[in-house]
């Protein structure tokens, strides 16, 4: 169990590496909330002898790490959370993303993280294992905190080796955006969007006229290309690593049928724009918004720039397709909430978090959606054109939870860039990543 602790800390080291040197990529900005409301709560406690009971009993102050998307959030949403536990003072600090996992993994090596870790459900498993995250069983047993209520994909990203280490309060997923308008001058029924691959290859071939292409495929950013195959690997039933993620998964016969069907709508459909290679998803993006693509697959996220760009777009979204006899699938995102290690006061870090996870709270801490499912019928949630994508949520599947993933990511991008360039085919590429993420795993 030490050495394999040992080979964990060492690949979170190589992913720190490959993230960017250690840089933070910007300043940090701390601030405290909790004094002006403490003493005003307190006060009223005082004056009117009402008590909160338990909750009373909680107290002292905690250290909390997040986004500074966040920055200005906080105190309003805290608010009820001083209500409830007026004797305790958190301390946030606010962290740029370019840099944050940098600065997360060198401060909990150092043994000087926060008490409480605003994080990607990609890192906390990694954490876990380094251990520097501590259980929640026991917290989760006490407060009565309802797993059940969180979304599947969401609770295997907090779970090992049969203990919690995380609560989530945010998932989302991609699903499929389409012009209804080009689909209609197509002859296709703007009310039936492709439910399976299969069907938005046929599709795609006949919405492909002139400088408008079909399907907007990523070749550029590691992150948005791979999320494209992973998720039509996914809808094959492939895993990325073995269970125990000790060697690669993915280089199997429906491996290789999803990854050649991913690049060949580009080098044989030809119903993707001919400057893939350069195309992200924000390139896809613009280009949909411009009407020059008549699908691509992103996040609801994707919806307010797409309306801002072009008011009178008549588009419609639908479940990720999935492939033909398969379900639907795609790559789950999301943030966690875990107690370090170094934690001194964990009876007020976990109300913290659990007052920020719970279903009430966690649909305005989130900027997407809740990871509670009962959060569904929430006024946030109303606009029709966001219930797709809540539903999606039920198909999302998390990336395995491997401190060696960002380098796998890397690994797999490069031969999906040498796929689309003409250099290799599939079958190949497939077999060299293979190869090439043993390897970094036996390291």
């Amino acid at each position: 169990m030490k050495r394999r602790i040992a080979v964990l800390l060492a690949g979170c080291m190589v992913m720190t590496a490959l993230a960017g040197c250690g840089s933070t990529g910007g300043e940090q900005k701390e601030t405290e909330t909790g004094s002006k409301e403490n003493k005003e709560v307190t006060e009223k406690s005082q004056d009117t002898g009402e008590s909160s009971g338990a909750e009373d009993t909680i107290s002292g102050e905690i250290t909390m790490w997040t986004g500074t998307w966040n920055d200005g959030l906080m105190d309003t949403l805290l608010e009820g959370f001083y209500e409830k536990y007026p004797d305790v003072k958190v301390k946030f600090e606010y962290l740029p993303w370019d840099g944050m996992e940098d600065k997360y993994l060198s401060a909990l090596q150092a043994g000087a993280g926060p008490d409480v870790l605003d994080m990607a459900i990609a890192w906390t498993i990694p954490y876990a294992s380094m251990g520097k995250l501590q259980k929640l069983d026991e917290y989760i047993e006490k407060n009565q905190i309802d797993v059940s209520d969180y979304y599947e994909g969401a609770v295997e990203t907090l779970y090992k080796d049969g203990s919690y280490y995380a609560l989530p309060y945010r998932s989302e997923t991609m699903c499929l955006f389409y012009n209804k308008d080009l689909f209609e001058a197509a002859g296709l029924d703007p009310e039936s969007p492709p439910a399976t691959w299969e069907e938005l290859r046929e599709d795609a071939v006949k919405l492909t006229s002139g400088d408008v292409y079909g399907f907007g495929l990523c070749g550029s950013n590691a992150g948005n290309t791979t999320a494209q195959f992973y998720s039509m690997m996914f809808s094959k039933g492939v895993s990325l690593l073995n269970e125990d993620m000790t060697a690669a998964a993915f280089n199997t016969q429906d491996g290789v049928d999803a990854f050649t069907f991913w690049s060949n709508l580009y080098l044989k459909d030809n119903v993707v724009p001919k400057s893939v290679l350069e195309n992200d998803n924000t390139t896809n993006r613009n280009l949909f918004a411009e009407g020059k693509l008549a699908m691509f697959v992103s996040g609801s996220y994707d919806i307010d720039p797409i309306m801002e760009a072009n008011p009178d777009m008549n588009m419609g979204f639908a479940l990720c397709p999935g492939f033909e006899g398969k379900t639907s699938a795609a790559q789950l995102g999301g943030w966690n909430l875990g107690m370090s290690d170094t934690c001194k006061n964990p009876d007020a870090a976990f109300a913290l978090m659990s007052y920020l996870a719970s279903p009430e709270v966690s649909v305005d801490f989130s900027s997407t959606f809740s990871s509670c499912k009962s959060a569904v019928d929430n006024e946030k949630y109303a606009d029709e054109k966001l219930k797709v994508f809540i539903e999606a949520i039920n198909y999302g599947v998390p990336l395995p939870g491997s401190p060696y993933m960002n380098q796998i990511t890397d690994i797999l991008y490069n031969e999906a860039q040498a796929v689309l360039s003409g250099s290799k085919d599939a079958k190949t590429a497939l077999a060299d990543a293979e190869a090439s993420v043993n390897k970094a795993l036996q390291n």
